[in-house]
């Protein structure tokens, strides 16, 4: 019995370690308020609505507008996020601050901004 308590507790303890990687301003809801090609000044609006809420236990809700709705599981290391979906997306992140939240996700040379 001891042993099978000590088990849940290292595991339990061991699976918060996933996301201590995590920089605390991710969490919480984000919206989109635009984007630029490869970081240039001259920043567009989105031609929809899209959110993304990162939770602590390690997933994220992500709203397109009404056409999509969807919650994955992400994992953070370093200055990336991988969003845990059938096909991972991996976003570097360019800044991060309490209220906002520059990255750039894998493969693609726009720039997306947002806001809390």
């Amino acid at each position: 019995m001891a042993r099978a308590i000590f088990t849940l507790i290292f595991l339990f303890s061991f699976s918060n370690l996933v996301f201590a990687e995590c920089n605390s301003n991710l969490y919480g809801k984000w919206l989109v308020t635009g984007k630029s090609y490869e970081n240039s000044k001259d920043i567009k609006p989105l031609s929809f609505k899209m959110s993304w809420n990162y939770k602590k236990d390690g997933t994220v809700d992500i709203g397109m507008g009404d056409m999509i709705a969807a919650t994955e599981k992400f994992e953070c290391s370093g200055s990336k996020v991988t969003i845990l979906k059938e096909y991972p997306s991996v976003m570097t992140i360019v800044k991060l601050t309490k209220n906002k939240f520059e990255y750039q996700e894998e493969g693609d040379f726009y720039i997306y901004y947002m806001t809390k």
